[in-house]
């Protein structure tokens, strides 16, 4: 493996570490969570932090043509339509700004699709992606630990056990998102 293989892996690892907390059907578990941690004065830092990589990696590998740009996207616009209370359903044709970029990734067919649906249908494509992409998770554990560790030791105890929870649903998501179990 090249050193830019090797970092752009790193940082695909991270953009999926970071953005999932749970599988796609749970989709409103994941939304509770993410708001908790915005929401969670001690946690706010952390969680601001973890979407500010999230977008730079989104960026970054949009700018080098990788195929997982896509799959970054559509969580990053995931967490946008939740954190903004964009609502993308039953708009009139031509759907334009975040919701035109939603079902750009989506296709046309989503178009008079719920909220929900539309959330979901984003989700799946970026789990697809990351199932296409990765046949282990070793990579994402050690980025997503050094994350959480590194939150931890600088923002202490009780913040710390919010992260710890995040740490164990971002595990189930990755025995979810296994191959066999898509």
């Amino acid at each position: 493996m090249t050193s830019a293989t090797v970092n752009t892996t790193i940082l695909l690892l991270t953009a999926v570490a970071m953005v999932t907390s749970s599988p796609a059907p749970d989709v409103a578990a994941w939304f509770k969570f993410d708001r908790d941690l915005e929401d969670n004065a001690a946690a706010a830092a952390g969680a601001a932090l973890r979407w500010n990589i999230i977008q730079n990696i989104r960026d970054y590998l949009c700018n080098i043509g990788s195929a997982a740009c896509t799959g970054v996207k559509a969580y990053v616009l995931v967490h946008r339509l939740e954190k903004e209370d964009i609502k993308c359903a039953d708009l009139p044709a031509p759907v334009e700004g975040v919701c035109g970029e939603v079902f750009q990734q989506l296709g046309s067919g989503f178009i008079g699709s719920t909220d929900e649906d539309i959330k979901n249908g984003l989700v799946k494509i970026g789990n697809m992606i990351m199932k296409d992409s990765f046949e282990d998770f070793n990579g994402i554990d050690v980025i997503r630990n050094a994350i959480i560790n590194f939150i931890c030791d600088s923002e202490g105890a009780d913040v710390c056990d919010i992260w710890k929870v995040y740490r164990k649903d971002a595990v189930d998501w990755e025995v979810d998102l296994k191959p066999a179990n898509i």
